[in-house]
């Protein structure tokens, strides 16, 4: 997909006829830069020149033979907004077998926050081109929206000398 931006490059001169193509890719190459920084010049310009609407994380084994965790890139040629909408759906799924598969839930939930371009606590957030600019081009999800569990907090006095946790009385 991206050996030297050609594939990328030249595909983003040819879009479908509904003015979009999804590029289904390695989560990976969100963020890192290979030598020569190929891969970090290829994010800047499609920032830079508008292409990149939507960026999707989908969960890690959802497809056959592979246990990488995967994203899909949604470009458009010709966009109004600058900024991108950043989606990480990689908690929704459901175990078969080895792999994942997304349900019929989750992939509603996926296209009504990519149509609706709404920020969605610990889901999806809208991202402007300044903050993408100031993080060096990284386009990787968890930078952007944190899907993280919250850590359960322990009272550890009370757990050495007895008692009732402090947080737990009010």
């Amino acid at each position: 997909m991206w050996t030297k931006g050609y594939t990328v490059g030249h595909t983003v001169t040819h879009y479908s006829f509904h003015n979009e193509i999804f590029f289904f890719c390695c989560g990976e190459r969100l963020k890192r830069w290979k030598t020569g920084g190929e891969e970090g010049e290829i994010r800047k310009n499609l920032i830079e020149n508008n292409h990149i609407d939507t960026i999707i994380g989908l969960p890690a084994n959802i497809f056959f033979g592979t246990g990488i965790p995967t994203i899909i890139m949604v470009l458009k040629q010709k966009r109004e907004n600058t900024d991108t909408l950043m989606i990480d759906a990689s908690k929704g799924f459901i175990k078969e077998g080895k792999n994942n598969k997304l349900r019929a839930s989750d992939i509603k939930r996926i296209v009504d926050t990519a149509m609706k371009r709404e920020d969605i606590h610990k889901f999806s957030r809208v991202v402007s081109r300044e903050e993408i600019r100031n993080n060096d081009y990284n386009l990787n999800i968890p930078r952007y929206v944190d899907s993280s569990e919250e850590t359960e907090s322990w009272d550890i006095y009370a757990s050495m000398f007895g008692g009732i946790p402090v947080s737990e009385i009010a």
